[in-house]
């Protein structure tokens, strides 16, 4: 760890390193509940944003597919990805 705090331009300081080493094994702080609870949820709507993205560029993709080749893609033919 020392060796990358002087590669890092850090220096040669022991104390930094167990002042890191002490917060990266610390266990994990938790929150109170309700925040915890509107954590979950702000998660859970940034997934269906994510998803709902996913789906947009599917269908572009396959509208762009029928422009250049006349047809649909076959099912599971994807040129972006699975």
């Amino acid at each position: 760890m020392i060796d990358l705090l002087k590669r890092s331009g850090r220096g040669h300081h022991p104390a930094l390193v167990e002042k890191i080493l002490a917060a990266l094994t610390a266990p994990a702080l938790r929150q109170p509940e309700r925040v915890e609870r509107a954590f979950g949820q702000a998660v859970a709507r940034l997934v269906g944003i994510i998803v709902a993205m996913q789906q947009a560029v599917d269908g572009l993709e396959s509208a762009l597919n029928c422009e250049f080749t006349g047809q649909p893609p076959a099912s599971g033919d994807s040129a972006l990805g699975p």
